[in-house]
């Protein structure tokens, strides 16, 4: 889903013509309500991808018990 909110979020021009309607009653233009949904998908699972590179770059960091003299 990370790809595909970014490149929803990044189109120069709305992808879904019958969702155009609809947008108004938010007052906004139907690219700017794309661009909030593809955040919205990009965002948690970018959360995601970080949450678990910070957790294995933190077991890679971590002293493995050993000690040097």
């Amino acid at each position: 889903m990370g790809l595909l909110g970014a490149l929803i979020v990044f189109a120069g021009e709305p992808l879904y013509s019958p969702h155009f309607a609809s947008t108004l009653a938010w007052d906004m233009t139907p690219l700017e309500d794309q661009q909030a949904a593809g955040l919205i998908m990009w965002a948690p699972a970018a959360a995601a991808y970080l949450l678990v590179a910070l957790w294995r770059l933190n077991g890679l960091l971590k002293p493995t018990g050993e000690t040097t003299p």
